[in-house]
């Protein structure tokens, strides 16, 4: 094995150790990450409470969007030269632990999630990645690198929009079988 081998592996081996790529789902549910299936404030009673339930997970990723539109890039750029937290009051945390959680639940239950719901799921997400595109663009455009975020962008726009028809699609499907 050559000397650059061994140092590529040597990195790599101390990168899975600090962020360990689960091989499951259910997996995310052990340390380090510690999530549940469920949240603590999760209604699963009935149908109806479930529903409920799903819906506020929905609302909890809809407003860390919103916090992600209205903070850019300020909500990565926290600290100052002496590592102090220089604008803590300023933004929400967008990708806090409580959005985390909602997330997984509704990735690993989307199977079981209704259609409408299920269509919130995906456009929730997308509308998320436009947000990051356009924090990343605003800062690349700045510092002269608007061309690779402009076309990042278009990329990601159109995958969404093949995703919006795709889940279109099926939701079609599944209301003609029913």
């Amino acid at each position: 094995m050559s000397a650059g081998a061994k140092k590529g592996s040597s990195s790599s081996s101390s990168s899975a150790s600090t962020f360990p790529i689960p091989s499951s789902l259910q997996e995310l549910e052990g340390a380090p990450y510690d999530l549940l299936p469920y949240p603590h404030d999760f209604d699963d009673d009935d149908e109806a409470a479930r529903a409920e339930s799903f819906g506020r997970l929905i609302r909890r990723l809809e407003n860390g969007n919103r916090t992600l539109s209205g903070g850019g890039m300020g909500l990565f750029e926290s600290f100052d030269d002496e590592g102090e937290d220089e604008d803590e009051e300023d933004y929400d945390a967008w990708c806090d632990k409580e959005r985390v959680q909602a997330l997984y639940t509704l990735v690993r239950k989307s199977d079981s999630l209704a259609p409408a719901t299920r269509a919130k799921l995906v456009r929730v997400l997308c509308d998320a990645v436009h947000g990051l595109c356009e924090a990343l663009e605003s800062t690349s455009s700045t510092a002269g690198g608007a061309g690779t975020a402009n076309q990042s962008q278009s990329r990601t726009r159109g995958e969404s929009q093949e995703g919006s028809q795709s889940q279109s699609q099926s939701q079609s499907q599944s209301q003609s079988q029913s």
